[in-house]
């Protein structure tokens, strides 16, 4: 009797701690993000019949129960912490804890091309790269595309045993530029320059981005294929290294169960040059953004993070002017890039809608520039889709 009483409170408490927490959850306001991992949460899913008939509409609520759970982010450090340092866990929500600690995103699921899928991926990029340089060719511009590698394929030493690199990102940025030269469209490839300075940290440990210095380098090639005199790091940029605690993208993930004693630095003129930037239309003159007293640094310093179109104008109209495109590994490059131009225009075609064809067709950007990591450089999606957003279909065609 005296057990069937315990098993029966066992059960009372369990059900009402969690219809307490369904109620608690019921009356706090939905979140609209999550610092701790740096995404959009999901809202309260309407009921339409489109959702139902689909099925996804169970879907979305059982999204939004796990995003909107009270206390979300105490819980998923917990949960993070406990599976990695309790359980010796090494890979969790898409990231693996490499040699040194170093975080690397799990590439074990990432699909293999076959040669035929290969060659016939190679032939489209290669051919909407080929139709973008005839486009700025056809009013005297120019245009490069600069290869870079990501921290997984830089570090992929650092993969725990079990954790195979996956050769797809050698072979499909190899075989995309030996099509480049076969069809004459200029291009750089950022890996072995960086292999030249192995003995310098170009990549954080806790973030996926390459940093400061590696994004000097970048700048550094991409000045000179343009005819223009780089500036020199540590003289003409001044360096400046924010001490800890940095919150890493990759950290995020693991709901920052990894400490946070990096440094990260940015550079700034050591000669001023006047110069007008404009943010979403609006004046916002700032380069760097630093955080708020209190709050961790992180790669959001470059530029305030990712925009869909930024525009710097020097007022020097014997310097060229440049149009540069690219995803977030963009952002530490540009802090740096516009100093050499008469006028810097940065694209992110993830967010911005309108063609690009269009775009380079109004300004004539003397120089167009694309920066591309090795695992998307056959991706026409995203910052390969030229056409807009309402001819993204094409540009996989």
């Amino acid at each position: 009797m005296t057990r069937r009483i315990g098993q029966v409170l066992t059960l009372v408490v369990f059900f009402g701690l969690f219809l307490g927490l369904g109620v608690w959850g019921h009356e706090l306001p939905d979140r609209n993000g999550s610092g701790l991992e740096a995404r959009k949460l999901q809202q309260r899913p309407t009921t339409r019949l489109k959702a139902i008939v689909s099925g996804n509409l169970a879907k979305d609520w059982d999204t939004y129960l796990s995003d909107q759970f009270p206390e979300r982010d105490l819980w998923v450090r917990g949960y993070m912490a406990f599976n990695l340092r309790g359980l010796g866990k090494v890979a969790m929500n898409e990231a693996v804890v490499g040699r040194g600690r170093q975080l690397l995103w799990d590439l074990s699921k990432k699909p293999t091309l076959t040669p035929e899928q290969l060659e016939k991926e190679v032939t489209l990029s290669t051919r909407q790269f080929k139709k973008l340089q005839d486009l700025v060719e056809s009013y005297g511009g120019e245009f490069l595309y600069v290869g870079h590698p990501t921290t997984q394929s830089y570090m992929r030493a650092a993969y725990p045993v079990g954790f195979e690199f996956p050769a797809t990102f050698d072979q499909q940025q190899d075989a995309l530029f030996a099509s480049m030269e076969e069809n004459g469209i200029p291009h750089v490839d950022m890996g072995p320059i960086f292999d030249e300075h192995r003995d310098e940290k170009l990549f954080f440990r806790t973030d996926h981005h390459f940093n400061a210095r590696a994004a000097y380098y970048v700048y550094d090639e991409i000045v000179r294929r343009t005819g223009q005199e780089p500036l020199a790091w540590g003289t003409d940029f001044r360096v400046t290294t924010l001490q800890p605690p940095f919150v890493g993208s990759m950290n995020r993930k693991l709901g920052l169960a990894m400490p946070f004693d990096e440094t990260i630095d940015y550079v700034e003129l050591a000669r001023p040059i006047p110069y007008e930037k404009m943010l979403g239309g609006k004046v916002d003159n700032r380069i760097t953004y630093l955080p708020e007293p209190g709050e961790p640094n992180s790669y959001k310093i470059y530029m305030d993070g990712d925009h869909p179109h930024v525009v710097i104008k020097t007022n020097r109209p014997e310097l060229p002017s440049i149009l540069f495109f690219g995803d977030s590994f963009t952002n530490a490059v540009e802090p740096m890039l516009w100093a050499n131009y008469d006028e810097t225009r940065i694209v992110d075609m993830r967010y911005y809608k309108a063609s690009l064809y269009n775009y380079i067709t109004i300004h004539k950007p003397d120089y167009v520039v694309t920066l591309v990591r090795d695992e998307l450089c056959l991706w026409r999606r995203g910052n390969g889709r030229f056409d807009g957003l309402d001819k993204a279909k094409g540009a996989t065609e």
